[in-house]
C-alpha cells in the first residue's frame, strides 16, 4: 500500500466538516485551541491529520480500558468484601442465636439443680426427723423394757 500524497486526500476534506456538523447537533464540545482539554468528550480542531487523530483516539482508549480494568477490579473487590461482610454477620447472628439458646438450657439446667438442692436439704432433713423419732422410739421402747423388768410385767402382752 503507498502513502497517501496531498492530492489523493482532497475528495477527503468534506468528512471533518460532517463530523462537526454531527457533533454539533449532538451537543459535543469541540476544543477551541488545540491541546486544550474539556470536561466531555471532544473533537479535535479542524485541520488535525486523521492519522494523528486516530492514534490519539487509540491512546485514549487503552487509557479507559486500562481504567476500566483497575474500576472493575476494585469493584470486584468490593463485591468480595461485602460477600464476606454478609457470611460473617450470618455467622455471627448464626452464634448470637446458638448463645441465646445455650443461655435458656443453662438458665433451666441451674434453675433444675436448685430444686434438687432444695429437695435433697428437703429430705435430709426429713431423714433426721426420722431418725430422732427412731431414737425416741428406741429410747421409749428401752424405758418400757426396763420399767417392765423392775415390775415384772411385760409390756408385751
Amino acid at each position: 500500500m503507498r502513502p497517501l500524497r496531498p492530492e489523493d486526500t482532497h475528495h477527503w476534506k468534506f468528512i471533518p466538516e460532517m463530523i462537526q456538523r454531527w457533533a454539533l447537533q449532538k451537543g459535543i464540545e469541540f476544543a477551541s485551541r488545540p491541546g486544550e482539554a474539556l470536561r466531555s468528550q471532544e473533537l479535535p480542531p479542524l485541520g488535525v491529520p486523521l492519522d494523528r487523530v486516530l492514534a490519539t483516539l487509540i491512546f485514549r482508549s487503552e487509557k479507559h480500558e486500562l481504567h476500566y480494568g483497575i474500576l472493575q477490579d476494585g469493584i470486584y473487590q468490593v463485591q468480595e468484601s461485602q460477600d464476606f461482610s454478609e457470611r460473617t454477620t450470618a455467622c455471627v447472628d448464626q452464634i448470637r442465636g446458638d448463645l441465646q439458646t445455650t443461655d435458656y438450657v443453662h438458665n433451666n439446667l441451674v434453675d433444675l439443680a436448685m430444686e434438687m438442692k432444695n429437695e435433697i436439704a428437703d429430705l435430709t432433713r426429713r431423714v433426721e426427723a426420722a431418725r430422732q423419732r427412731a431414737t425416741e422410739a428406741e429410747e421409749t421402747i428401752a424405758a418400757m423394757m426396763t420399767s417392765s423388768s423392775d415390775t415384772g410385767v411385760s409390756a408385751f402382752h
